[in-house]
């Protein structure tokens, strides 16, 4: 396993004060050694213990793949009488900084799920509700019909009466209510808003995976034995799944690139699914963002007719140019960037990457108003002081070639 991983347990009560986190989970661990975080737990009780239900939710961004027959180890404060767990992978990375956008829990009791949002900034989050049932029904999660779907569920028997469902949105909007439809019973929710940052390979390739879910598995126990572990083998990327969601993520980092304050800056990018195959970009929706190396503040945000041009719609090429007037405002420092498109209703980030920003050695002189390129290289050459029979570059414009990706 690789990207986000999250943990969604369900487990019988000891805590008997509802609505709150009694620390029933008490660590999760896998065979990879990965340290795994809570994100949050909440009970939903009568007010005495194993009348109710805990939900839980731990998640990992693991350092060293868990293998496939690898495990996942929920231990509890005490001995459980039931329990289950769903584990899951989303195909993207938490940035540093904080993981948790924003979190929030629920409980019903005796009663229907309760609708639940938590409030987000301008940014792409993972949101994703774990939902804890006091019941062995089978019946599954209807998810709310904004969301992506719903993640796999796990059920218990007649002497493991809990269950676990979750549902999952990756999304920029601020806000986004979680109501699913399910059956009248004790619940418990936790629901939490994870940061998202595109991964990326040693190729520079976005792991070919869904925006969303990318493979789960649930599992369920009653041993009593105070742990309950979940096994990678059931975390699968099922290929129809795969081949479509490919078509939806398609993109790459691009390398470290340099630019000067003060110059034009032109990036010629091609958007490609997966396999390198173009997009048709004519009707989608671009936009470009250079942003603080910690992503608080945006310095541009471009869209087609204020800085990107369509240059080529039925190979994807578009044309990413910044006006050395504005680019002179930046000082010199690191800073991030991203290109995104909305396509046929899915949103998608195609590139992104640093860019460093450095001063220029001199400052620029414009060249006369009217004077063609050409003649204005000319003029920075004379001004530079090449030195006699030096190689002369043979420029057709004022500013380096666009890159090419």
């Amino acid at each position: 396993m690789s990207d986000l991983a999250v943990l969604l347990v369900a487990l019988d009560n000891d805590t008997t004060a509802p609505g709150v986190d009694g620390g029933e989970v008490s660590a999760v661990t896998d065979d990879a050694g990965n340290v795994w975080t809570k994100a949050g737990e909440v009970v939903c009780t009568h007010g005495a213990a194993a009348d109710g239900v805990v939900c839980a939710m731990w998640f990992c961004n693991p350092a060293t793949a868990l293998s496939i027959g690898g495990h996942v180890t929920a231990s509890f404060a005490s001995a459980h009488k039931a329990s289950a767990a769903s584990l899951g992978k989303w195909a993207r990375a938490l940035p540093p900084g904080g993981a948790v956008a924003a979190l929030a829990s629920s409980v019903a009791v005796a009663d229907f799920p309760s609708s639940i949002d938590v409030a987000t900034g301008d940014e792409s989050v993972l949101r994703l509700r774990g939902l804890a049932s006091r019941s062995n029904l089978a019946t599954a999660l209807t998810p709310t019909s904004t969301f992506d779907g719903a993640v796999a569920q796990a059920v218990g028997s007649a002497s493991n009466a809990v269950g676990i469902r979750g549902e999952s949105l990756v999304t920029n909007a601020a806000s986004a209510a979680s109501h699913p439809t399910l059956f009248a019973t004790d619940h418990a929710s936790v629901y939490a808003a994870f940061r998202l940052w595109p991964l990326s390979q040693g190729s520079g390739d976005l792991v070919a995976l869904p925006p969303a879910l990318a493979a789960i598995g649930g599992v369920t126990g009653s041993s009593g034995s105070g742990a309950l572990v979940a096994g990678a083998s059931s975390v699968s990327v099922a290929p129809d799944l795969h081949r479509a969601a490919t078509r939806a993520v398609g993109g790459k980092a691009h390398a470290p690139w340099q630019f000067f304050a003060g110059d034009t800056w032109l990036i010629e990018v091609q958007c490609v699914d997966e396999d390198g195959m173009p997009y048709d970009i004519s009707t989608a929706h671009l936009e470009w963002i250079l942003a603080s190396a910690d992503r608080t503040e945006n310095f541009f945000v471009l869209d087609v007719g204020t800085g990107i041009e369509v240059t080529n719609s039925l190979n994807g090429v578009c044309l990413i140019a910044i006006a050395a007037s504005k680019t002179a405002a930046l000082a010199a420092a690191d800073y991030v960037d991203q290109l995104r498109i909305v396509l046929g209703g899915i949103t998608m980030v195609q590139l992104w990457g640093v860019i460093t920003v450095l001063d220029p050695l001199m400052p620029f002189e414009a060249a006369p108003v009217g004077a063609a390129p050409v003649a204005a290289v000319d003029a920075l050459r004379r001004r530079a002081a090449v030195p006699k029979g030096a190689p002369r570059q043979p420029w057709p414009w004022p500013v380096p070639p666009p890159r090419r990706h």
